[in-house]
């Protein structure tokens, strides 16, 4: 599982690492993939988040590929997106995902419910509220 995003406050980056957390004790091996930027206006938020990975045993399943040209290999390695942003307008890594046929898990910010269920009978993707810890809804989906 994936977050594509620089290391900003708004973009949820420490409810990503929750969340690769829940799911790696609940389905074992997993490997989290961070793409983006660790922004220099931001070093402690990036500190605090290096704090949560490494408390919750995190760190031997990170990789952590910092700023990226392109994406499209991140995605071509992942089995989902998440976008965990508290405040977004519209995601370009959910329409990149989306683009790239790789199910997006997405807070419910900006315009992102539009883009994911453009299609009501065939989602892109799920949509969670944001900076929450709730559970995900169970939902199959095709992209």
């Amino acid at each position: 599982m994936g977050l594509v995003a620089n290391w900003n406050p708004l973009k949820g980056v420490e409810y990503f690492v929750r969340a690769a957390a829940l799911v790696r004790e609940r389905m074992g091996e997993v490997e989290v993939v961070f793409a983006g930027a660790r922004l220099a206006t931001h070093e402690e938020y990036a500190r605090r988040v290096d704090d949560l990975i490494s408390s919750l045993g995190l760190r031997p399943a990170v990789r952590e590929c910092g700023f990226v040209p392109s994406v499209a290999p991140v995605l071509a390695d992942l089995d989902v997106l998440v976008m965990s942003s508290i405040s977004e307008a519209a995601s370009m890594p959910v329409l990149e995902a989306m683009g790239a046929g790789v199910p997006v898990v997405a807070s419910e910010v900006g315009g992102v419910r539009e883009i994911l269920a453009a299609e009501p009978e065939n989602p892109a993707g799920v949509i969670v509220p944001p900076a929450s810890r709730k559970r995900w809804p169970r939902r199959s989906w095709t992209c």
